[in-house]
This record gives structure tokens, sequence and C-alpha cells, in this order.
């Protein structure tokens, strides 16, 4: 039988393929879960492990999206994200009548500002900063706040 280019051409892509697929790791899928857009549910974004650098980089989520989920109430549920951007949550307006915390007691003239949804950001990297920083306030997390495996390149002030 005569191998014409096409056919040897086709052979070495099928022989690299199966050396690749051989590895179980070479054809990994970044799996991406989670829902950014809706403004009534949670914001939730999980990458997979299988997820490359590049990968995180080109779905990394805007501080100030992740801010204005904050400001309305909701949920977020990170895990494997990339976050741009400082998140300035002394931007959060203030509470005139802030909820009661068992053990804490809100001085006449104090500013309290609220997270009133759950605040899960795991395994991920923050680029920007994440602050508070007020003087005369004090910043309430109504729900489980968790950081577990995420990296802080910049200062965190809460």
């Amino acid at each position: 039988m005569v191998q014409t280019g096409f056919h040897r051409a086709l052979q070495a892509i099928i022989l690299l393929m199966v050396i690749c697929l051989g590895s179980g790791k070479a054809f990994a899928d970044c799996v991406v879960e989670g829902d950014t857009e809706n403004p009534q549910g949670s914001l939730t974004l999980r990458l997979s492990q299988d997820c490359s650098g590049a990968d995180r980089e080109s779905r990394a989520l805007d501080a100030q999206k992740l801010f204005e989920a904050i400001q309305s109430g909701r949920s977020i549920d990170l895990e494997g994200v990339v976050i741009q951007g400082d998140l300035d949550l002394e931007k959060l307006p203030v509470r005139s009548n802030p909820p009661s915390v068992d053990g804490v007691t809100v001085q006449p003239g104090q500013e309290v500002r609220v997270v009133a949804g759950s605040l899960s950001v795991v395994n991920s990297a923050v680029r920007g900063s994440m602050k508070h920083g007020s003087q005369r306030g004090m910043l309430v997390f109504r729900g489980p706040v968790s950081f577990a495996g995420t990296t802080f390149e910049q200062l965190v002030d809460l």
C-alpha cells in the first residue's frame, strides 16, 4: 500500500493523540461551574483544579462585580478564581439600624456596614487590596466567611 503525505501526517496525529491521552492529564478540561450574572441568586464561580493559569486569568472576576454582589446582599461562592482590582468595603452604605451581633455593642455615632450574605473565596488569588479601613466604623459579616487557601497579593484590612 502506498502512503501519501496526508496519510503519514494523519498517522502521526493519531499516534500523538494516543500518547497524550495515555498520560491522562494532557487533554484535561477546565470545568467551570456557576452563575455570575443572576442578580437574585448567589454570585457563584468555581473553576476545577484542571484549569490552567491562563484559564483562570481569562475568567478573572472584576472586584467591582464582587462589590456589587456584596452590596445587594448576595452570597458569594468562589473557588479557584482570580479576582482583579481593589475591593473597598468602606464604600458599603452605613446602616442606620444595624443587626445585633452577640458580644458587640455599637457605640453612638459609630458607623456600621454589613455584609449580609455568606462570603466564600477559597483556593483563589486576590490581585488587589481588600479593605474596610474605617477609623470610626465596624464591618459586620452576617453569614459565614471563608478564605481558605486563598492568596492575597496586596493589603487586607478588615
